[in-house]
């Protein structure tokens, strides 16, 4: 789970936990990471589930290549991926500085990328597994003052709907 550190992504690994899955999560901050493994394992169901992190910044291709690639050859191809990295910065169009438009499109629609590029073929590979790519109601609507966000978000969900025909 990309972005499992906090927020929706903590949630989800704390309930496929709770479903008996073992979970992986990657975020940038390690003291996060490890403060979400200590919530996750608390709620093992199983004495064989398996639970471990990834530091890495999904933004930095060559980063997250590296980290991915020596996950599946110590740990294997995962048989579920969630995208759940993102953040907000809200702020008007006109008004907001062009730089917050390029992380945004760098953290969450890039670091999506990056990551199911990675993965996918590993599972195209395999013959199976399953990609979530969580966006936002913000990129399906409109939001007055998340511009930026909006397209970030926006991108994801045109990436995913081209996915799903592509595989």
């Amino acid at each position: 789970i990309t972005g499992g550190s906090s927020g929706i992504g903590l949630e989800l690994a704390r309930q496929l936990t709770q479903l008996g899955a073992n979970v992986w999560i990657l975020a940038r901050h390690p003291d996060l990471l490890q403060y979400a493994l200590t919530e996750i394992e608390k709620l093992r169901i199983q004495p064989d589930q398996t639970f471990g992190t990834l530091v890495a910044d999904v933004s930095d291709e060559a980063n997250i290549n590296e980290k991915l690639d020596n996950f599946m050859k110590t740990v294997g191809i995962p048989d579920l991926l969630i995208n759940s990295v993102g953040f907000s910065r809200p702020g008007l169009i006109i008004e907001q500085d062009i730089a917050i438009f390029h992380k945004l499109i760098n953290i969450n629609y890039l670091g999506t990328v990056h990551v199911v590029k990675r993965i996918a073929a590993a599972m195209v590979k395999r013959r199976s597994g399953h990609i979530v790519n969580l966006s936002s109601i913000a990129g399906f609507l409109g939001v007055i003052g998340y511009g930026a966000y909006g397209a970030s978000k926006f991108a994801i969900a045109g990436f995913t709907d081209v996915l799903r025909i592509e595989l």
